[in-house]
């Protein structure tokens, strides 16, 4: 069921879960990662299918492009392989 309803979904729904126990700091830095990375896909509603290994190759050298420190594209990427 989580596959249908996709990665944007998916996170969402893990970070209303993580809000729910009070982890606001962590569920904070999940929403920036998840927003970013579907700005860099171009749509709010990012599927399975969009998270691939040369689209996150790309997105984090577009992150190092746009000037983030190698820390906070380290944490960025964490956050997303671990919603996958």
């Amino acid at each position: 069921m989580m596959n249908r309803n996709g990665f944007s979904r998916c996170a969402e729904f893990y970070i209303g879960r993580l809000r729910k126990e009070g982890r606001y700091s962590t569920a904070h830095v999940y929403k920036n990662a998840l927003f970013s990375f579907s700005k860099f896909c171009g749509t709010s509603n990012v599927s399975f299918r969009q998270v691939t290994r040369e689209r996150l190759r790309r997105y984090g050298q577009y992150l190092y492009e746009y000037g983030l420190k190698p820390n906070t594209i380290s944490t960025y990427m964490r956050m997303l392989r671990s919603i996958y």
